[in-house]
């Protein structure tokens, strides 16, 4: 893989999580990156 999800890829995602078919799915993320997740810098500005 090693690249960011298509639009098509992010749409079926999308579909099916909105479908019956994932009745059970429920408090979860689903990364459709395929683990090209891009990482902000840790922000370490006082409060």
């Amino acid at each position: 893989m090693g690249r960011l999800g298509t639009a098509e890829e992010v749409a079926d995602v999308i579909g099916f999580t909105a479908s019956p078919r994932a009745h059970w799915i429920n408090g979860r993320n689903i990364p459709v990156d395929g683990l090209e997740q891009p990482h902000a810098p840790l922000d370490r500005r006082p409060y």
